[in-house]
């Protein structure tokens, strides 16, 4: 009897854990912010906790030791530093001459024009598509803000900006109505606005992808089932194969 409440007991357990609902939070204030949330718990992953202060670290040896690590660093960057002076000093020799040969210089792709909105929505969409490539068909998605404030140095810089981000935005939720079940707070939740006298932007961004325990398990068995079913046949053939070939030896050995 005491068995089967044991047994009653874990069997419980495992199916409140595979009832649980992960969610992962994507969000923007000042800084780009990645969480996983369980239950009431949140559990950052970006940015990374700032270490706390052990006197132990102080250490005649550890400063020593800090103050070599700290002194390559900072020549690695000089080296580094110096080669980009170089390779721009290389590019403007080569504009000059081609302009002396007569030919027009090579023109810098848009993505050099574009400043890190692009960049911030990049991220989103490389972090989501991440996800849904392993749980395609599991998760729902909930955009409670994606507000967007951006402006250049010049009303051409802003136009500019402006589009490629839309697009952004655009493909970021096609992609999240397309492969989950999305759901937006209200309509003033999404807005990308271009703030001509600003240069930079703003941002307020809150994006939940959620999905149960036991969706992450009916992902992963029945690949492993298929697996199993693929190779377990192979390694007993190769199995008979060894003992068939120990045979053979044994055979010519006492013939």
């Amino acid at each position: 009897m005491k068995g089967w409440i044991i047994a009653g007991a874990i069997l419980l357990f495992f199916l409140f854990v595979s009832l649980l609902k992960i969610g992962i939070v994507i969000g923007y204030k000042k800084d780009f912010t990645l969480a996983l949330k369980i239950l009431f718990f949140k559990i950052k992953i970006l940015p990374a906790k700032k270490k706390k202060i052990k006197l132990s670290n102080y250490t005649k040896k550890k400063i020593e030791k800090a103050e070599a690590k700290e002194k390559a660093s900072k020549e690695k960057k000089e080296k580094k530093k110096q080669e980009k002076k170089a390779q721009k000093q290389k590019e403007k020799q080569l504009k000059k001459d081609l302009e002396k040969a007569g030919k027009a210089p090579p023109k810098k792709k848009l993505s050099e024009k574009i400043t890190d909105t692009v960049t911030l929505v990049k991220v989103i969409l490389d972090i989501v598509k991440l996800l849904f490539t392993k749980l395609f068909g599991y998760i729902k998605t909930e955009v409670i803000s994606l507000k967007i404030a951006l402006g250049g140095k010049s009303p051409d810089q802003t136009a500019l900006i402006y589009g490629a981000t839309m697009a952004g935005v655009t493909a970021l939720l096609e992609f999240l109505d397309g492969h989950s079940e999305l759901k937006i707070k209200d309509q003033d939740s999404v807005a990308v606005v271009p703030d001509f006298p600003c240069h930079g932007f703003e941002a307020d961004i809150n994006i939940i992808i959620s999905f149960r325990v036991w969706q992450i398990f009916g992902m992963i068995i029945p690949p492993a089932v298929r697996a199993a079913k693929h190779f377990i046949p192979k390694l007993l053939k190769g199995g008979d194969k060894t003992k068939k070939t120990a045979a053979d030896k044994s055979n010519k050995e006492t013939a």
